[in-house]
């Protein structure tokens, strides 16, 4: 990464996911506070099983979009994921989603992993528009998507079911221009 760092950040790449990755993936998807918002697909506890097939179909290629494991630039150890999904080559667009582990947060790893994504879509991937969704009370992703340039479009009045409860969902784009 070129971009100017504070002290507390690392430097990250994005990688393809990779078969190892399963163990570090686990932990956030059976950790109570990063799927919290992620609604009812994320509520069940996953398997190491659950989540080697989860990996195998993105490897497969049955997984229409691209996904990339946010790794420490150095070790290359895996620190979260980021998603292009629902790819439309026509309209060219996708859907963006990150995730990190629980212990990788608050540094400013996922604005640096969003720059990367972002680039990568507008530059090596030829997107011209990217957007993502966001449960209207994580306010942590909120700041992080306004922070970045993605513009709130809309709302999901009452979309998920998530915390316990049902939520609005805030659905933010960005355009490569």
């Amino acid at each position: 990464m070129t971009d100017s760092k504070s002290n507390s950040e690392r430097e990250i790449r994005l990688r393809p996911l990779r078969a190892e990755d399963a163990p570090a993936m686990l932990a956030w998807m059976n950790d109570g506070e990063s799927v919290k918002y992620l609604g009812s697909g994320f509520a069940r506890p996953r398997s190491l099983e659950d989540v080697r097939e989860y990996i195998e179909l993105r490897l497969d290629g049955e997984f229409t979009g691209e996904c990339f494991a946010v790794a420490d630039a150095h070790t290359d150890e895996y620190l979260g994921q980021c998603d292009l999904m629902l790819p439309d080559a026509r309209a060219g667009t996708a859907e963006a989603a990150i995730v990190l582990l629980p212990d990788k947060r608050g540094r400013g790893t996922a604005a640096q992993a969003l720059r990367l994504l972002v680039k990568k879509a507008f530059g090596e991937l030829g997107y011209r528009r990217l957007y993502l969704k966001c449960a209207s009370e994580n306010a942590s992703a909120v700041r992080l998507y306004e922070r970045a340039g993605f513009v709130r479009e809309g709302t999901l009045r009452q979309h998920i079911f998530a915390d316990s409860k049902l939520m609005d969902v805030y659905i933010y784009g960005l355009l490569k221009t």
